[in-house]
């Protein structure tokens, strides 16, 4: 019979014809993202629809144009069809398909190809186009949200178009406890993650070991799509010298105290290969967490391998498992140090993609680097420093339940009415309080100190309004070379048991300019629920 191309069921909207300019054939560790959500819009309130993809197939950025955006793509539509507000959406699939007209996208024999697809009941938005949830990390847990589930991964040809592809789905990996092929959060949040070959059956071994930014990441770049701080990797674990540690060790946000001595163990995952990874080994730096780029500091000077001297032991991570290595000894440095200070991970084995990575501190786009801040002395004190041409200065908040043995770690923690969660930047004049009060703060209040500050000379206080896990300020100017002392302040609710992490985002941007440099930093604290006589 005739081969018979079923007309669409949907009005079908393209960007751009063809939607994906491929520059070359496909490679080993080539991606496609992509990223959509129904949402009210934020000026008519609306419903639309929004997509937004990264292809690395597509035409190299020219590495003379910082702002070259070719190969990322991104489009917004009415929500026709009601997904959103009708709850019409009900269905979530894909990987890659034949690009249109009932075609087949045909790999040779060998190839291995890995999906993820992940979904959550809730899209980001501001506190005006969703005042029951603002806020919410895309994809989010919304409250009280209906549930979702999932019955794993089919058929990869049996999707809902009639574009396909040659692969099948591997079957008869070894099974971790808890699976990383299916899982959900609270039914709020799932992923569901495969492989597929020319034969079902696994052909190859990528040797794609890696290592978490956060505790949704599954080795996708890039890491951080819901706006997730990238420098709380559960993958980095220190724990005081000689404290036992397993591959199931929760990390924590340690008080790390200057000239003590503590183990560095690094958490490496191995759960989407068909075989066991040799030969994987890590690397450890420290550096100044307040700049936008540190001068990085080998943790370890002299390895057992004399010829890569800053690298660990190797060892071998069983197939479909993850596993720790270390112990790293680190000494916390005691002088000409910012109390706020990071610990940047990198591992390679020797089927790995880059032997090391090319840029080995780009933490979210790429799955062999991790970070973790932690902070020297206990204090939640450090200095953003500008860099040498004047900067628009935006600052976000967001707080989780902290990594611990909590039941929600790791999700967005909504303030409550007795926690106390702020963050005191240095504000000579009071220049910052008067740039970002006029630009509407959202999910917290301004306050300012005439001769507050550590200098006497000023400061402004955010605070984070209850009831919001996320807060924002923009549109203050830096100085060319200012530096601004910020205090960060965590306390939760008295007898409550809780532990809050305040990440903190500082976005540093020439004016007019459509990219930003991050700088990051974490606070942590509990009150115990000790009962006071």
């Amino acid at each position: 019979m005739p081969n018979t191309c079923l007309r669409p069921t949907y009005y079908s909207i393209c960007s751009m014809n063809p939607p994906v300019p491929q520059q070359r054939e496909l490679q080993t560790y080539d991606f496609a993202s992509v990223a959509g959500s129904a949402f009210p819009d934020g000026v008519d309130n609306q419903p639309d629809l929004g997509m937004v993809t990264s292809f690395s197939w597509a035409q190299t950025p020219s590495p003379s144009d910082a702002y070259d955006y070719t190969g990322l793509y991104a489009v917004v539509v009415l929500d026709q069809y009601g997904l959103g507000q009708a709850l019409n959406w009900t269905t979530v699939s894909g990987t890659v398909f034949g690009l249109g007209g009932c075609t087949t996208a045909t790999f040779p024999q060998g190839t291995m190809l890995y999906t993820s697809v992940q979904a959550g009941t809730c899209a980001n938005s501001a506190p005006s186009a969703n005042p029951t949830y603002p806020n919410v990390t895309w994809p989010g847990l919304c409250p009280n949200a209906a549930t979702i589930g999932s019955g794993g991964a089919g058929d990869s040809t049996a999707n809902f178009t009639d574009e396909s592809n040659s692969l099948d789905i591997v079957t008869g990996l070894p099974v971790t406890n808890p699976s990383p092929l299916a899982y959900s959060t609270e039914n709020k949040f799932l992923e569901t993650h495969y492989l597929a070959s020319a034969d079902g059956t696994c052909v190859s071994n990528p040797g794609r070991v890696y290592v978490m930014d956060n505790a949704q990441d599954r080795g996708s770049t890039p890491s951080n799509l819901g706006d997730q701080p990238y420098w709380e990797s559960p993958d980095i674990i220190v724990v005081p010298s000689g404290t036992a540690v397993t591959k199931d060790t929760l990390p924590t946000d340690p008080l790390v105290v200057a000239g003590n001595n503590y183990d560095i163990w690094v958490r490496v995952h191995n759960e989407f290969s068909c075989a066991a990874v040799n030969d994987v080994r890590a690397r450890v730096w420290w550096g100044d967490a307040a700049v936008s780029q540190p001068n990085w500091q080998n943790v370890i000077t002299a390895g057992p391998d004399p010829s890569n001297p800053n690298w660990s032991a190797t060892k071998s991570i069983a197939a479909a498992s993850y596993d720790v290595i270390g112990p790293v000894h680190w000494t916390a440095p005691g002088t000409n140090v910012n109390p706020h200070e990071c610990l940047l991970v990198n591992i390679r084995a020797d089927q790995e993609q880059e032997l090391p990575p090319t840029n080995f501190s780009d933490t979210p786009d790429n799955f062999q680097v991790a970070q973790r801040n932690v902070e020297i002395g206990g204090q939640c004190t450090w200095a953003l420093d500008n860099g040498t041409s004047t900067s628009q200065l935006g600052v976000s908040l967001t707080t989780t339940y902290a990594s611990t043995d909590q039941v929600n770690a790791g999700q967005l923690y909504p303030v409550g009415k007795s926690d106390t969660v702020k963050v005191v930047f240095d504000d000579p004049g009071l220049l910052l309080y008067a740039a970002w009060n006029a630009n509407s703060p959202s999910g917290c209040t301004l306050t300012t100190q005439p001769n507050g500050g550590t200098t006497g000379t000023g400061s402004t206080t955010i605070t984070m309004n209850p009831g919001y896990s996320q807060a924002a300020v923009s549109g203050a100017t830096l100085a060319a070379s200012e530096s601004l002392n910020v205090n960060a302040t965590v306390n939760p609710a008295l007898y409550s048991g809780t532990t809050i992490d305040l990440a903190v985002t500082a976005r540093l941007s020439a004016p007019g300019a459509t990219s930003f440099t991050p700088s990051g930093a974490t606070c942590a604290m509990t009150v115990s629920q000790e009962v006071l006589q």
